[in-house]
């Protein structure tokens, strides 16, 4: 019978000086761009792709420059290092959105429609980054009183602080969830390195996923010989992930792919109905000829 692939659950200590220098370095300018964004485009639609992208953008970073980089094999590691750098991106958009809140210059625009134009202090943001109290202070002003508003009502009190956590939630789960499968992604320990993942396909939607997995479990040397490629991914098909270490040690997941339009476009759902199961040398190579058949 097969196995499947199961994390050591080591992470390096590299990862921990990965996630330092991203504190200090790659996440105040993260937090930079998205607070400007949030500040100088004042349409609250707009601003939740923002903090949407940002989300994705943190996850991207946690997951290539922490946990790729960092060899972090531990997927509640993984979870954890995701929320502890959210919470620091966020606190660091926060100390530049105190910033910029105290030094107004001046306003753009109307009642309805307007912009306060700002522009950060470096020295002052640092040192309200290292003096929580006085970011919470801002806080509470901002909770008290709002500084932004929609339809001529400003925004205040309970209903900020709603729109606050929804913020956060949306960073922190885009975030982790972005970021946290690299973590089962599987890894040789001998050589302490990540195994090389290669995309195999497209084939023939696969209709009986049941009867494919068992032949996987199974290690049956027969488990590809229906398998079809096609040219044609336009339309539901089956892909593969294959992880290799170059050292006769495979791992395989197996994805199904299902086309649906969405406003003219086409999209598809990607679902693993088996995911980093073990393979044989032979079978492996069976996979892999099918692309040349």
């Amino acid at each position: 019978m097969a196995s499947y692939y199961e994390p050591s659950g080591k992470v390096s200590a590299l990862s921990y000086l990965l996630l330092a220098l991203s504190i200090f370095i790659i996440f105040p300018l993260l937090g930079l761009a998205y607070t400007y964004a949030i500040w100088y485009i004042p349409i609250i639609y707009v601003n939740v792709l923002v903090t949407i992208g940002f989300g994705i953008a943190a996850g991207f970073v946690i997951k290539h420059v922490i946990l790729y980089y960092g060899k972090v094999r531990n997927p509640k590691a993984a979870v954890l290092i995701g929320i502890l750098a959210s919470l620091v991106l966020y606190y660091v958009s926060w100390a530049i959105y105190a910033d910029l809140n105290l030094n107004i210059t001046d306003t753009i625009g109307g009642d309805r429609f307007g912009v306060a134009v700002s522009n950060v202090n470096v020295d002052e943001t640092i040192g309200l980054a290292l003096h929580p109290s006085r970011v919470f202070s801002i806080m509470g002003l901002l909770y008290k009183w709002g500084s932004w508003g929609i339809f001529g009502f400003t925004m205040s009190g309970f209903m900020l602080a709603i729109i606050w956590i929804a913020e956060f939630l949306i960073i922190m789960i885009l975030a982790v969830t972005t970021s946290y499968e690299i973590s089962k992604r599987p890894f040789c320990e001998l050589s302490n390195s990540w195994f090389k993942e290669n995309k195999v396909g497209p084939f023939v939607y696969v209709l009986d996923r049941p009867a494919l997995v068992n032949d996987l479990e199974s290690s049956s040397r027969n488990t590809f010989d229906n398998l079809e490629f096609t040219q044609n991914d336009q339309r539901d098909h089956t892909m593969f992930k294959l992880y290799d270490n170059g050292q006769g040690k495979a791992y395989l997941t197996a994805e199904s792919h299902k086309a649906r339009m969405n406003d003219g476009k086409l999209e598809f759902d990607i679902s693993p109905f088996v995911e980093r199961i073990e393979i044989t040398e032979d079978m492996k190579q069976s996979l892999l000829s099918k692309m040349n058949a």
